[in-house]
Parts: C-alpha cells; sequence; structure tokens
C-alpha cells in the first residue's frame, strides 16, 4: 500500500496543523501522548491525528513498519473515543482500520488485514445506510474494492459480489451527483470489475462494462482535453484485448491504434519517463497484435519505436559509470524485431539485436541472481542467435 493509498480522512481531528515539520509532528505527538494519559477524551483525538500524519510521512519513506506501528496507535485512540462520541469517530475507525489492512497486505500479512477490511466495510456499511451520500457512498464503495481485491483469488465468488456492490455505490452517487468525479469512479468500478471477469474468462461479460467505462472517459476528456486520455487509452485497450481474445481482431485495431495515439499525445506534452514507457507499451501491443495477423511490416517500426522509448529511458538514468541503465522490458520487442528481421533474411540487423539482448539480460541475470526471468531471457536470447548462426 503506498502512501497515496492512505486516506486524507481522519487526518484533521483536533488541533490538527497542516504540514509542519516533521520532527515537529514528533515533538508534538510525544506532548499529546503526556497529555493524553492524563485526559485521555482531550488527548487522544490530537494523538491520533498525529499519527495519521506521521504515518502518511513514513509510507512516502517506504518504512513500512514504522509507519504500520503509528496506524495501530491511530487505531486504538479512535477505538476509545468512539464509546463517547460515534458520530465524529465511527469513520475514523472505519478510515484506521481500512489503511492498516491495507498497510498489512503490502507487508505480506493478508490473514491479519482481512478482518481490518471486513471490519472498516461493516461500518461504512452502516454509515452509508443510514445517511446514503456523498462521501459515505464513496468510501463504503472504495473499501469494497479493497476487500474484492484481497479475495479475488481465495474468494471469487465473493469478491465479485464486493465489486458489483462498488459499482452499485457508484452508481448510485452518480446518481445523485452527475459531476466529474462520481462519474469517474462508475468507470473506475466498471473497469475492475471488468478485469475481474476478463481474468474468469467471462469475456461476454466484460465487453458491455468496458464499453461502458471507455464512454465516460472519452466525454469526460471531451471538456478537458488530454487530462482523462491516459484512461481512455487504458480502457480502450483493455477492451481491445478482450474483443481480440473473442475473435474480434477488427474491432481491436482501431482502438489499439487510438491508445497509441492519445500514449503518443501525452508525451509530447510532458515527456516523463512513465509517459515514454506507456508509448513503447502502446508501440509493442499493437505490433504484438500485428505480427499474429501476419502483418510484420507494418508491426517493424512500432518494434524500432518501442526500443527508441527504451533506450531514450536509459539513457536518461545512467548508471555509476555514466552507461545507460538496462531496462528489460526492452527485451520483447528486441526479441520479436529481430525474429522479424531473420524471417526477412535481414540476419545482420537481427544478429545484432540478439547480441544487444543477451548482453544486456546476462549482465542482469549476473547482478540479479534472484530474478529467473533474467536468466530465461539470458538463455532464450543465446538460443536464438545460436539458431541464427546456423541458419535455422
Amino acid at each position: 500500500m503506498s502512501a497515496e493509498q492512505i486516506e486524507g480522512r481522519g487526518a484533521s481531528g483536533d488541533g490538527f496543523c497542516p504540514s509542519p515539520d516533521e520532527g515537529e509532528l514528533w515533538d508534538r505527538l510525544r506532548e499529546a501522548r503526556a497529555h493524553a494519559e492524563g485526559d485521555p477524551g482531550e488527548g487522544l483525538p490530537l494523538v491520533a491525528s498525529l499519527c495519521h500524519e506521521l504515518a502518511w510521512d513514513l509510507l512516502e519513506e517506504g518504512l513500512l513498519s514504522d509507519a504500520e506501528a503509528l496506524v495501530r496507535e491511530e487505531l486504538a485512540a479512535v477505538r476509545f473515543l468512539v464509546a463517547n462520541d460515534p458520530e465524529a469517530f465511527l469513520p475514523r475507525v472505519a478510515d484506521a482500520c481500512e489503511n492498516l489492512a491495507g498497510i498489512l497486505w503490502e507487508g505480506g500479512d493478508p490473514a491479519e488485514a482481512e478482518p481490518l477490511y471486513r471490519e472498516a466495510l461493516s461500518l461504512r456499511r452502516s454509515l452509508a445506510g443510514r445517511e446514503p451520500v456523498g462521501d459515505l457512498l464513496s468510501e463504503a464503495a472504495h473499501t469494497c474494492v479493497g476487500l474484492a481485491r484481497l479475495l479475488e483469488e481465495r474468494e471469487p465468488g465473493e469478491a465479485e459480489e464486493l465489486y458489483r456492490e462498488a459499482l452499485s455505490l457508484r452508481r448510485s452517487l452518480a446518481g445523485q451527483d452527475p459531476a466529474e468525479g462520481p462519474l469517474s469512479e462508475v468507470a473506475s468500478s466498471c473497469v475492475d470489475l471488468a478485469l475481474f471477469l476478463e481474468d474468469l474468462g467471462r469475456l461476454e461479460e466484460a465487453e458491455p462494462l468496458l464499453r461502458e467505462a471507455l464512454g465516460t472517459y472519452r466525454s469526460l476528456r471531451g471538456g478537458h482535453a488530454l487530462s482523462w486520455a491516459a484512461m481512455v487509452a487504458r480502457t480502450g485497450f483493455v477492451l481491445a484485448r478482450v474483443l481480440d481474445c473473442a475473435g474480434r481482431p477488427e474491432e481491436a485495431e482501431p482502438l489499439l491504434r487510438e491508445a497509441l495515439s492519445l500514449r503518443r499525445a501525452l508525451a509530447g506534452q510532458d515527456p516523463t519517463e512513465d509517459l515514454l514507457s506507456e508509448v513503447a507499451s502502446s508501440c509493442v501491443n499493437l505490433a504484438l497484435f500485428l505480427e499474429d495477423l501476419g502483418r510484420l511490416k507494418e508491426a517493424e517500426p512500432l518494434l524500432r519505436e518501442a526500443l527508441e522509448c527504451y533506450r531514450t529511458l536509459a539513457a536518461s538514468d545512467p548508471d555509476e559509470d555514466g552507461l545507460p541503465a538496462l531496462i528489460p522490458e526492452a527485451g520483447p520487442p528486441m526479441s520479436v524485431l529481430a525474429t522479424i528481421l531473420a524471417e526477412e533474411g535481414r540476419a545482420k540487423e537481427a544478429e545484432e539485436l540478439f547480441r544487444e539482448g543477451l548482453s544486456m539480460y546476462a549482465i542482469l541475470a549476473q547482478t540479479h541472481p534472484e530474478r529467473e526471468d533474467f536468466r530465461l531471457g539470458e538463455e532464450a536470447f543465446r538460443e536464438s542467435l545460436a539458431q541464427l548462426s546456423a541458419g535455422v
């Protein structure tokens, strides 16, 4: 669970001061703890808020276990306070339960995370049932999704029910307030459920959900230039994958091309590493799709564009010796392009790519002996190079 997933809810208790120095926060927490020992009702609200704020900072720094301890302290504080003021502190108990569950799950303890998710969901359902509006519906849906993701493999039936409940809650919220935020949450729930159904092979059920999400993201994009383009691209790609698996490549292709076009536009406006990587990924997706259809001439320039993106990313992040970084994502398109070139009789170009890939994976496998995929990548490029040399 990243710091971005820790909700800001629960961080606004009595005495909360926004964004002070971290050292000052620790000093204030020590003072608040001392105050709470003598007067829990007065001191614990500030203890809870400061624990929440400091946990956020620690998660940003990757200090998961330290953050966990603070969220546990926050949860204990709000559990104590809820008896005297349930209206104020029941939502904060739910927040702390969900945040602690996320931290435990990321730390590899889903068994302890599950009852906390369930407690948070029970509280949120109760709160939303009393007042089915606004943030209460949104928060209940958010917790449904968190628990559904935890249960996907072990309890797929319950996970599906939770995904559907989240979608229903978000539809209710959008019905009350058809603004950008609620509509985008409906689209997000459609994608969540569709991805789950796709994994189960239920493509016919996934397709209409993805079409709904794509339509929503396109309508949102219409009013905000490229701000929703990334979601249009992502959802379009997933829909294309579903359609291709369903044997409808003619419907999948324009979606793949749209996704690539949008990502190119985004990267053109803001050529960050993430966006360049997404352009490369879209190029590879479309190239592999075209290769499967036997359209190798169209696939080649896309694979070259993908490799150029990866090389740009590698050059932008040199190692201690000033050499370009090694980007393992470049391996698959490199292999496919080299194979296409070899099949076309362009052995010299193919050999250069096979050697480049072999060198990259050999270094990665030596540097990261625990990574089986790097070792297999090295073996695959070595074998391909040997076959090329043998004229196979």
